[in-house]
């Protein structure tokens, strides 16, 4: 983890509501698929960072993909390229590559968590890529898993695009008929409760990203507790520091966040 000061090179709109940003970093950036990064924006009415998912690393540069969300982001989203922002990290734990058993690793995004999974599947590649968004026109990122390799299949609340329905009911249709090894997900708590119980029924190992909402993002104002069972006793964690990614089979899916 490091403070450092970014320029930025690109800041476009992907789909809705949710943008593409490029920080040009000015040194060899290196993280897990699944760390974030802390966005300061350095104003007296936005003092909180803004924790933002890495979905790319490349030759010295950062890849974030966001979703307008609040005032903060929303002021984000109007920088220009060339414009100077602060960061700090790279922050959290992330994904570990499960042992391969010769199956393919199944990975599951809904929305605004597709992002630090194309991260991911560069390293899985060919993985089977299952993402879920509302509609067609809140598709991101598809292309990119295709051109990694992996097989993509899109679900869509609304029907408008491929599978119509919950990205989780999706994954298990298409990857029935598939050896599996592993399981990673990112997305609403929902469809990631559900990703555990597919694997957990099927023996696979799963882990999950999840998405709540930080403060510090450091693991210092314990805002971001998540209840976790270790050694038959609920105990929590701290999402920032200890996560975001968790064995999903070890997490308290009823408890408190």
């Amino acid at each position: 983890m490091r403070e450092f000061n970014a320029v930025i090179i690109e800041n476009t709109r992907l789909s809705a509501g949710i943008f593409n940003l490029w920080l040009k970093c000015g040194f060899d950036f290196n993280a897990v698929p699944g760390q974030f990064i802390n966005i300061y924006l350095d104003r007296q009415d936005m003092l909180l960072p803004r924790p933002i998912s890495i979905c790319d690393i490349k030759s010295g540069a950062i890849r974030l993909a966001y979703q307008i969300a609040g005032k903060g982001t929303e002021y984000l989203s109007r920088l220009k390229p060339g414009s100077n922002i602060r960061a700090v990290g790279p922050l959290g734990n992330g994904f570990w590559v499960e042992p391969g058993s010769g199956g393919k690793p199944l990975i599951i995004g809904g929305g605004i968590g597709v992002p630090p999974l194309l991260f991911l599947a560069k390293t899985l590649k060919p993985a089977l890529a299952v993402l879920g968004f509302r509609s067609a026109s809140s598709v991101i990122l598809a292309d990119e898993f295709l051109s990694l390799g992996c097989e993509t299949i899109i679900s869509t609340d609304d029907g408008s695009l491929g599978y119509k329905g919950y990205v989780t009911d999706a994954a298990e249709t298409f990857a029935d008929n598939k050896e599996i090894s592993a399981v990673y997900a990112c997305g609403p708590r929902p469809m990631l409760k559900s990703a555990a119980e597919y694997a957990g029924k099927n023996n696979m190992p799963c882990q999950v990203s999840m998405e709540e909402h930080m403060g510090c993002g450091i693991g210092a104002c314990l805002c971001c507790p998540v209840a976790i069972l270790e050694n038959n006793e609920k105990i929590y964690k701290k999402l920032c520091k200890d996560g975001p990614v968790f064995n999903a089979g070890s997490v308290v899916w009823g408890g408190a966040v």
